[in-house]
Order: structure tokens, then C-alpha cells, then sequence
């Protein structure tokens, strides 16, 4: 079975970083989850999931990205549906805020 690392893109990108370089080997590919605040707005400059394809020795824009509306569970939700359409992955997220780590709660099967 093919695994795939689904990162959360937020404005504290160490998590994500520490993750990918974790559990590198473990995953056969990855994609971010992000919002157009969080990829600059256009500025790739200011795009944290280029920082953090940069630190991770990762080619810049070679993620696949899901944009999203941060304030929209049902654009989420139809996006990530449209994402993985016709294949089955469960999806589970870890949400990092200063330096506590919450359990989003968020796990969903895509079909």
C-alpha cells in the first residue's frame, strides 16, 4: 500500500519540517494542505511550504498542494475529496500551537 504524508501547512513550519525529516523513508510521497495566506498570496518568497520544501532538500513546488479556505469545512472537505478521489487514505493531522501539540481530532476516509 502506498503511504502519503499530508502535512498542514501553518505559520510554524518547524513541525512540519521535523516531520518530513522523521519520517523520510517512511512515506512514498507527500502533499500539503495550505491556504493562500500561508503560500504568500501569490509572493513565493513568502510561501512556508517553499520554506519548507527548501530546508527539507526538497525541489521548491515539487509538493502537490490542496488550497484551501481556512474558515470553509466544506471547501476542505470537497477539496481533499477532489484530491483523493477514487482512492481510499486515512487522513490524520496533528495541530501545533506555540509549543503545545493538540490532536486535531480530524481523521476522515477518503472513497
Amino acid at each position: 500500500m502506498k503511504s502519503v504524508l499530508v502535512s498542514v501547512i501553518s505559520a510554524q513550519t518547524l513541525p512540519n519540517f521535523l516531520l518530513i525529516k522523521e519520517l523520510r523513508g517512511l512515506y512514498s510521497s507527500m502533499v500539503f494542505i495550505s491556504t493562500m495566506e500561508m503560500e504568500g498570496r501569490g509572493n513565493d518568497s513568502m510561501s512556508r511550504s517553499r520554506w519548507i520544501e527548501r530546508a527539507a532538500g526538497l525541489a521548491e513546488g515539487s509538493t502537490p498542494r490542496v488550497i484551501v479556505k481556512e474558515d470553509s469545512w466544506l471547501d476542505i472537505q470537497q477539496k481533499l475529496q477532489d484530491f483523493f478521489f477514487g482512492s481510499k487514505h486515512l487522513l490524520c493531522s496533528k495541530s501545533y500551537r506555540g509549543d503545545k501539540s493538540h490532536d486535531s481530532g480530524s481523521v476522515s476516509t477518503f472513497c
